[in-house]
């Protein structure tokens, strides 16, 4: 059999199609790979998008105590979340040891406590003071109108 001019081209003609299919193949089988990860990376960039918007709408109440001086110790109040805690209460499960009742029912339940914003209560501690105290402090804001957050203080 001999080839000609014509069956030589038609050759390599067919071979370069065959290299063109293979890489056409390889592409598009890249090009799957960057898809996949292009949308599990869009699925993570909105699962945070939604999460910041969740935080974003709460509140994070929590209480310590501060030493002022000699024997002189306030409660302190306040709010490290991201939006303002409307109705905040204080529970005192174990009994109220620390004498907070009286300046509490001036303050309590407060109206509004911004982000970043506090407020304190005096605490009457004497010698026989247990030196840890357990506190539920119960808030409304955006995200829920029940929330609660139990906070050990600490002399």
């Amino acid at each position: 059999m001999d080839f000609g001019y014509s069956e030589v081209v038609a050759t390599i003609a067919l071979g370069l199609s065959f290299y063109s299919m293979r890489k056409s193949n390889r592409f598009n089988e890249h090009q799957k790979i960057v898809n996949n990860n292009q949308d599990a990376l869009n699925k993570r960039l909105l699962a945070k998008e939604e999460s910041e918007i969740l935080e974003s709408k709460k509140a994070d109440l929590g209480a310590r105590i501060i030493k002022l001086g000699q024997g002189k110790y306030r409660l302190k109040v306040f709010n490290s979340g991201a939006c303002a805690a409307r109705n905040v209460r204080l529970e005192f499960p174990d009994g109220d040891e620390l004498g907070v009742s009286s300046s509490m029912a001036d303050k309590f339940p407060y109206e509004i406590l911004e982000p970043r914003d506090g407020t304190e209560l005096w605490v009457a501690a004497h010698l026989g003071t247990s030196p840890k105290h357990k506190v539920i402090v119960k808030w409304e804001d955006d995200f829920s109108k029940n929330n609660s957050k139990t906070v050990y203080v600490s002399f």
